[in-house]
């Protein structure tokens, strides 16, 4: 039989839907040679392959695919399935004639298949085994539709091929059930936690557990009194919670401030250190959800020149009385940089919020004056919180 390239594909008597004679494909497989069958398989790969071939007439040749794709001998198959990688569009017989194949052929198939589009790469991950899914969560173009199935399938393995695979298209829900379902897995939290784009609110979930261990630790080894304890790390817990609020994007602080509050996490106290600290776009993110207005409302109840319309943002939002004075100050700074066009750092905040209270606050009890700086000496930064001790004890000796 001859064998130059393409010999077999020019002979016969022509198909009338297709243009194209299939019986010597027939004849080569049922009589052909070992190496007659490779040949018909590289031919046919390359024609499927072919930019220029019909859809009609790659149609015709699936008859003659599937029967080389389960080939018995093994190069036949090995051929074809190489060939076959390159072409962008399979019948999905073929297609699955070939994952389902021995792993020897399937698994690099499944790799670098041009033909697996979202529904067969979830097809695959669906029915196939361990082996097969980690094939398709390291595909560069791995679609959406994969990533959902391979969650379902919960495999860790294969969840840490995804993890691994950086042009994966995490969504926010995906990195949420990867964190829900197998985030007890050391490999798989340290990736996930490395994942350029994890929602915020994974973070900060894991803040509060990492607090909590260390909580526990310290209490049980009896390195600080239950109370001390408690108090230095809630601390540390609440300021790493609120530098990652404060550098979330603002539909990833939104969601964050939601699931907090679902947590019982937004507390005044958060919402206290954010203001002492000039993190503004948090307490209207927080104030916002806690009163069920949007945050654009939020805003402009928060910096209206009408004292008014702030207190009423705060009881709206159930912030306890004890807590108003501090933040109206915040909110009193805010708007006058805003105003002045200025940028304030924490330390310029924090001191301007301090003479804020003293000037406009200053019909309040010099009691009540005092516990509002106990707030900012406990939640300012480090330079503020001296200053807000020093005006305290002048009050005091004021007094």
């Amino acid at each position: 039989m001859e064998r130059t390239d393409g010999a077999m594909l020019g002979k016969g008597k022509a198909s009338a839907q297709s243009g194209l004679d299939t019986s010597i494909f027939d004849a080569t497989i049922e009589a052909g040679s070992v190496a007659d069958r490779r040949q018909l398989a590289d031919e046919l790969a390359r024609f499927s392959c072919d930019s220029e071939a019909s859809a009609a007439e790659r149609k015709a040749i699936v008859p003659q695919l599937l029967k080389l794709a389960t080939d018995p001998d093994f190069s036949v198959q090995e051929t074809l399935a190489r060939g076959l990688v390159y072409a962008s569009e399979l019948h999905a017989d073929v297609v699955f004639t070939l994952v389902a194949g021995d792993d020897e052929i399937a698994l690099p198939f499944i790799a670098a298949a041009r033909s697996l589009d979202g529904w067969r790469m979830a097809a695959i991950v669906r029915v196939g085994d361990v082996a097969r899914q980690i094939r398709i969560a390291r595909r560069p173009d791995l679609a959406a539709e994969a990533i959902d199935e391979i969650l379902r399938k919960g495999e860790a393995e294969v969840a840490l091929a995804l993890l691994d695979n950086r042009q994966a298209p995490l969504a926010p829900k995906h990195c949420r059930a990867l964190y829900s379902e197998l985030g007890r897995e050391p490999a798989i939290l340290e990736r996930l936690l490395s994942w350029p784009g994890l929602p915020v609110d994974i973070r900060i979930a894991q803040a509060r557990l990492a607090s909590r261990r260390i909580l526990r630790l310290v209490t049980e080894r009896g390195w600080l009194a239950p109370v001390d304890a408690d108090e230095i790390v809630a601390g540390a817990a609440d300021a790493t919670i609120l530098d990652l609020l404060a550098g979330a994007e603002p539909d990833d602080l939104s969601a964050a401030i939601a699931f907090m509050a679902e947590k019982d996490m937004l507390t005044p106290a958060v919402l206290l250190r954010a203001a002492c600290v000039g993190e503004m776009q948090v307490v209207a993110a927080g104030l916002a959800h806690l009163s069920g207005v949007g945050t654009n409302r939020a805003q402009k109840m928060m910096y209206s020149r009408s004292a008014m319309r702030a207190r009423a943002l705060l009881r709206r939002a159930g912030i306890p009385e004890s807590c108003h004075a501090v933040l109206r100050a915040a909110m009193t700074v805010e708007r006058q940089a805003a105003e002045d066009e200025l940028e304030l750092d924490a330390e310029d905040f924090g001191r301007q919020m301090i003479a804020a209270m003293m000037i406009e606050f200053h019909s309040m009890p010099e009691r009540e004056r005092a516990r509002q700086l106990d707030h900012v000496g406990r939640f300012a930064d480090e330079s503020v919180r001296l200053l807000a001790r020093r005006v305290k004890a002048d009050l005091a000796r004021a007094a």
